[in-house]
C-alpha cells in the first residue's frame, strides 16, 4: 500500500495530551501517536491487552496506516480508529449511561492491570457508545505501563467525573446530574460532600471516596504540598481490590426513587386511542421509508418508542428529550433490544452550546451530528405555546439542521392544547400560522390525518 499523504486538521478537543492527538484528513479520522508514547503503545499491542479489549468491544479498534505527515518530527505512528456514528458528552447522558460508562472505565482499568498496564486518567470523555446501549472506551493513548507500587493517577478524576454526580443522582435526584454542565471537570468533591445528605458520612463508600477524599484534596490544596512518593504507594493487589470496591459502589448506586419529573410517565398517559396510535406508527414508518435517511433526530422523543420503531442496522437515531427520567427509560429499552438508537438529554429551547477552550473543545450537537431527517412528533405546540417561539423560528432552526422534516400538528381545540397556559403563543396557534411559518422554509410533500383524531402528520422538504 502506498503511504497516505496526510494534511491534518487537528480536532479542537484534542490538544491537551502530549502523547498524541486526533485529526482529520479528507473526512477520515486519524490519531497521531507521538514518540513519547511509543513504548506504551507497543506494549499495549504486545501484551495482548489491545486484542483482549477489541474482542469484548471495550476499546474502539484501529488500523495502523503508513503516512506522510509534514511538520511533525515527534510523530511515531498514525492509526485510523473505527469512526463512531456519534460523539456525545457526559452532560447529555442519563444516570444509567453515566453509570455504565463508569463501570466500563473500571473494567478496562482492571483488564489493563492484568496485562501490566494502567490507565493514566479516568475522563468520562474517554467513553462513547457504539450504539445506544453499548459503551466503548475510545482513548488508545490512555494506557501506560504499570510500575509496581504506583497509585492510580485517575482516581480523583474518576470520583469527580463519575462517583460525585452518580452519588448526587442516587441520594438527592437526577436533576443534580446537570451540575456536569457547569464544569468540564465534573463535580468537585468539596461541592459533592456539601450537597450529599449527612447520613452518607455513615456509609463506608461515600465516606471514603467522597467525604474523606474531599478533605484530603482540601488539605493538600491548602498546604500547597503534593503527596510524597512514599505516601502514594499501593501494592497491585490492593489497587485491584480498590477497583473491585469502586465497581461494587457504582453498581449499588441507583436513581433516587423519590425523583419525579414532568414527562417521566408520558407513555402511560392516554393521548391516543389504540387505533390512532397504531395508525400514527404506520404513517411514521411509511414517511421515513419514503425519505430513506441514514441519520435521524427524534426531538421530544420521550421514552423513544418511535425512535426504536424506525432504527435499523443502516440507520441510527438520536432520541432526544429534555426529561432525564424519560431518557433513562428509553436507555433501558435500547439496552434490552440492542437498538441503533442514541438516547440523549437535550433541551430544544436551551441546547448546550460549544464549550471548553476557545468555545471549541466540546462542540454543540449540531456540529457533531448531521441528520438527514428531523422528527418532531407532538412537540411543536409545546415550543410555540409554552415557550413562545414563533412557527417560523422553529422552521428556520429545523431547516438549518436537516433537509427533511416529519412533524405532527395538534389542532388548537385538542384537549392537550386547551390544557396549556394562555400565552401569546397560544393566541396565535392555528393551522394557518403553522403553514405560513413552515412553508417559508419547506415544501409540503405529504399531509396525513391520524385515524381517530384530528391530528395531522406532515412530511416536508427544505427549499431554502
Amino acid at each position: 500500500m502506498s503511504p497516505i499523504k496526510i494534511e491534518p486538521q487537528n480536532h479542537p478537543a484534542s490538544f491537551r495530551d502530549p502523547s498524541g492527538y486526533i485529526f482529520e484528513s479528507e473526512g477520515v479520522l486519524y490519531r497521531n501517536i507521538n514518540a513519547i508514547c511509543a513504548d506504551d503503545y507497543n506494549f499495549l499491542l504486545s501484551s495482548g491487552l489491545a486484542q483482549t479489549l477489541f474482542a469484548n468491544y471495550s476499546l474502539v479498534p484501529h488500523d495502523e496506516v503508513e503516512f506522510i505527515q509534514q511538520n511533525n518530527s515527534n510523530s511515531y505512528k498514525v492509526i485510523q480508529p473505527q469512526r463512531l456514528p456519534l460523539i456525545s458528552y457526559p452532560y447529555e447522558w442519563c444516570f444509567g449511561q453515566l453509570k455504565d460508562a463508569a463501570l466500563l472505565t473500571l473494567n478496562v482499568l482492571k483488564v489493563a492491570l492484568d496485562h501490566g498496564m494502567i490507565l493514566k486518567d479516568a475522563s468520562a470523555f474517554n467513553v462513547q457508545f457504539r450504539n445506544g446501549g453499548n459503551p466503548i472506551f475510545i482513548d488508545t493513548l490512555s494506557f501506560t505501563i504499570y510500575k509496581e507500587g504506583q497509585t492510580w493517577a485517575g482516581y480523583k478524576q474518576f470520583c469527580e467525573h463519575f462517583l460525585a454526580p452518580l452519588s448526587l443522582g442516587s441520594f438527592l435526584g437526577v436533576e443534580y446530574l446537570s451540575l456536569w454542565k457547569s464544569s468540564l471537570d465534573g463535580v468537585s468533591l468539596p461541592m459533592a460532600s456539601q450537597l450529599l445528605p449527612w447520613y452518607t458520612n455513615l456509609l463506608p463508600s461515600t465516606f471514603m471516596h467522597i467525604h474523606l477524599h474531599s478533605k484530603t484534596v482540601e488539605f493538600y490544596s491548602s498546604k500547597r504540598k503534593p503527596q510524597t512518593e512514599k505516601e502514594g504507594k499501593i501494592s497491585k493487589r490492593n489497587l485491584v481490590a480498590m477497583v473491585d470496591q469502586l465497581s461494587s459502589f457504582v453498581t449499588g448506586l441507583n436513581i433516587n426513587k423519590k425523583t419525579k419529573t414532568q414527562w417521566q410517565d408520558y407513555d402511560k398517559e392516554t393521548h391516543y386511542s389504540e387505533k390512532s396510535r397504531n395508525n400514527k406508527a404506520t404513517l411514521v414508518k411509511e414517511l421515513v421509508a419514503q425519505v430513506a435517511p441514514r441519520a435521524v433526530w427524534d426531538i421530544g422523543a420521550n421514552d423513544g418508542f418511535f425512535s426504536r420503531l424506525i432504527a435499523d442496522e443502516r440507520r441510527h437515531v438520536l432520541s432526544l428529550d429534555i426529561d432525564p427520567l424519560a431518557v433513562e427509560k428509553n436507555y433501558g429499552y435500547v439496552k434490552e433490544i440492542n437498538s441503533n438508537v442514541y438516547p440523549l438529554i437535550f433541551a430544544l429551547t436551551n441546547p448546550t452550546p460549544s464549550i471548553g477552550w476557545a468555545n471549541k473543545e466540546r462542540e454543540k450537537l449540531t456540529n457533531r451530528s448531521k441528520p438527514d431527517l428531523i422528527m418532531a412528533l407532538a412537540l411543536i405546540h409545546h415550543i410555540v405555546i409554552t415557550h413562545n417561539v414563533p412557527f417560523i423560528e422553529v422552521a428556520k432552526y429545523f431547516s438549518s439542521i436537516a433537509e427533511w422534516l416529519i412533524i405532527e400538528f395538534v389542532p388548537a381545540d385538542d384537549d392537550k392544547i386547551l390544557s396549556l397556559p394562555n400565552t401569546a403563543g397560544k393566541r396565535t396557534y392555528n393551522r394557518e400560522n403553522f403553514d405560513r411559518g413552515l412553508l417559508h422554509y419547506y415544501k409540503l410533500i405529504a399531509d396525513h390525518k391520524i385515524e381517530g383524531s384530528d391530528r395531522r402528520l406532515l412530511l416536508l422538504r427544505k427549499t431554502v
